[in-house]
């Protein structure tokens, strides 16, 4: 018996993964890819909301009679909200509700909604004073959770190795949108002041519809 088991040639070693892994691997990649494009996404937007706001924003304050020293205190509103909220997500309790993995993406996908199109607001009837807090506080706050989101799932939860070219890419998002949403308000307020804030709400629109097709099209392999 040791004679025979010592010609038997040797095992190949099994190089293939068992397919649980495999599948657990894939699923991973899936699930963390089109995340990823949509936190890049919202990243973009909520710099086209900010860039549009606070580029034209002062201008058509005073158009319509709001003082300087009115002006500054609504735009501190942006940065006291901003501020508020960031320290409560310094606390471990409130992060754990923020960045669990099963809310992150619901969270970033109404934040973002919520900065972009709360810029419709100055086209109702209110009082321009009353609508510009209101405004104000909601791009403060929405905006800190997009951004916190996005550096989590961009930058802290990729591989050591590419961490670097994550931050580049997340901040080369908030600077295109930051300079493209002036650069549009600016050519579609010719008439109005007031049509430059259309263009955060219209490229949240436009961007959802895009993310749409492009997951809806990530899905055709699986299928």
């Amino acid at each position: 018996p040791d004679e025979e088991r010592a010609v038997q040639p040797p095992r190949a070693p099994d190089t293939n993964p068992p397919s649980t892994e495999v599948r657990a691997v894939a699923e991973v990649r899936r699930r963390k890819g089109p995340r990823l494009s949509v936190m890049l996404a919202s990243n973009a937007l909520v710099a086209v909301s900010f860039g549009t706001l606070i580029t034209f924003y002062g201008p058509y304050a005073q158009s319509v009679g709001v003082s300087i020293a009115t002006i500054g205190a609504v735009t501190f509103i942006y940065g006291f909200t901003r501020f508020f909220f960031f320290f409560l997500t310094t606390r471990d309790s409130f992060r754990r509700i923020v960045l669990h993995d099963t809310t992150m993406s619901g969270v970033v996908f109404v934040a973002t909604a919520v900065t972009c199109l709360s810029s419709f607001l100055f086209f109702t009837n209110g009082w321009v004073i009353l609508v510009s807090l209101i405004v104000f506080s909601l791009v403060g706050i929405s905006q800190t959770f997009v951004i916190l989101i996005s550096q989590v799932v961009t930058i802290a939860e990729a591989r050591a190795e590419r961490k670097g070219a994550r931050a580049g890419l997340l901040e080369s998002t908030t600077g295109m949108g930051a300079s493209l949403g002036p650069i549009v308000g600016g050519a579609v307020s010719g008439q109005s002041l007031l049509n430059s804030f259309l263009v955060p709400g219209i490229s949240f629109v436009g961007v959802m519809i895009v993310l749409t097709f492009y997951l809806a099209l990530r899905r055709l392999p699986d299928a």
